[in-house]
């Protein structure tokens, strides 16, 4: 009877005689044979009916063939069940699995996001300038919006990106004041840089 209990030691056995493996791969194993002899005891035929029966009940034969016939029917919905209920024993702990490697990869998503301190339209005006610059090629402009917007934990929606666009489009002057930021600031970086570098 495969138990929690059952379940864990056979477990423990699996990953010492497999080290490299894990529990995933030692579910989806047993499920693979299980559902194999599932597949087994359902094509059964009369004949391996018969022999089951005589190894099962020391080789005597029964009085007439009608009762290997109703004994096979039974066999096969034992032994049916039994699979049954081993199989779903196995999918609910598979289950369980994805679930908690679901709700770790959220929490290591949130972890993983960054906070953008600048505003929208900053944002926008530098993922625009990637997207004319084609550093993401095959990647329609909406995709790209809404995932680097989720990566900052900064609030997306279409009417955002379109009003934002529209701001940048309509500028006569300053036309990439953030941009400017961006390169004034690494080029005073690449400055110092070279300063201490003389100052050594």
């Amino acid at each position: 009877m495969l138990t929690p209990e059952t379940y864990e030691y056979s477990l423990n056995r699996y990953i010492v005689q497999y080290p490299n493996s894990d529990e995933f791969e030692y579910i989806i194993g047993n499920l693979y044979i299980l559902r194999r002899k599932k597949s087994g005891i359902q094509g059964l035929s009369d004949y391996r009916i018969q022999e089951i029966y005589l190894e099962k009940h020391n080789n005597t034969p029964p009085e007439s063939y009608d009762i290997i016939t109703e004994w096979g029917k039974e066999y096969k919905k034992d032994e049916l069940s039994r699979i049954e209920r081993k199989i779903k024993f196995y999918q609910i702990r598979l289950d369980r699995l994805n679930n908690r490697d679901i709700e770790k990869y959220g929490k290591e998503k949130q972890v993983q996001n960054l906070n953008w301190s600048g505003d929208q339209l900053q944002l926008s005006e530098l993922i625009k300038a990637l997207l004319e610059a084609r550093m993401f090629v095959g990647h329609p402009d909406k995709e790209v919006f809404q995932k680097v917007f989720e990566l900052f934990n900064v609030e997306y929606s279409d009417s955002i990106k379109r009003d934002r666009i529209s701001t940048i489009r309509g500028r006569v002057h300053d036309m990439t004041p953030f941009l400017n930021i961006l390169q004034s600031k690494l080029e005073q970086f690449i400055k110092d840089k070279d300063a201490d570098r003389l100052n050594k």
